[in-house]
């Protein structure tokens, strides 16, 4: 029994000092990890803020580069604007003088043809009137011949029936009487009986006869004459 407590006192006294030692490494180690934890931070810390420095200055660059080059392809537009006016104006007025060089050649030629169709017009109008003068003279020529012609053409023409002969009906007996414009011409007389018919003509110049005349024929003419 002696042993025994002997052994139980040294292991407890062998307990006692290892959970010391184990307390005193724990905390050296937790002593440690705390100036680890803190170094790590601090230099965490440390870099994080050199990394915001750093990304500070990439992003004030980065503006910087950014109106740079929005200056610059500003300037560049600016100047594309520019050539594209100047180009523009050039163009129109290139344009605008082509339009109007055009529009004048155009007047030009209207003149021309205006000119020309004037001509044609005074050209035809004077050929139409040397036609139609040439025309109404030889109508007047055609009237003039055509009313001489006619002049001697059967233009008055009287037919008057009678009874010639006594105890006779149907007024078979007839006087014709042709004339011209001048009142020249024949009458023809016809006398019709049961046995035998007669005819005869005879002359007549200015409405008259030129031999004796029968009552019947005096009254044929005077169907013209009158």
């Amino acid at each position: 029994d002696a042993e025994v407590n002997e052994l139980n006192t040294k292991l407890s006294k062998l307990n006692t000092d290892f959970n010391t030692r184990l307390d005193a490494e724990v905390n050296e180690l937790n002593t440690k990890l705390s100036k680890l934890n803190t170094d790590f931070n601090t230099r965490l810390d440390a870099e994080v803020n050199e990394l915001n420095t750093k990304l500070s200055k990439l992003n004030t660059d980065l503006s910087n580069h950014i109106k740079n080059v929005e200056n610059s392809m500003s300037n560049k537009v600016s100047s594309l604007d520019k050539k594209y006016n100047k180009k523009s104006i050039d163009l129109d007025t290139k344009y605008t003088n082509e339009v109007n060089k055009i529009n004048d050649d155009r007047k030009v030629v209207y003149k021309k043809i205006d000119e020309r169709h004037e001509y044609d017009l005074n050209s035809i109008k004077n050929l139409i009137q040397d036609n139609y003068d040439k025309i109404m003279e030889s109508t007047s020529k055609d009237d003039k011949a055509i009313n001489d012609n006619l002049g001697f053409a059967i233009q008055h023409v009287a037919l008057h029936k009678y009874n010639a002969l006594q105890n006779q009906s149907g007024d078979l007996s007839f006087t014709l009487v042709l004339l011209d414009r001048m009142k020249n011409g024949i009458l023809m007389t016809s006398i019709n009986g049961r046995d035998a018919s007669y005819t005869y003509s005879k002359e007549v110049k200015n409405g008259k006869c030129v031999s004796e005349a029968s009552p019947e024929e005096k009254e044929a003419l005077k169907m013209i004459t009158n």
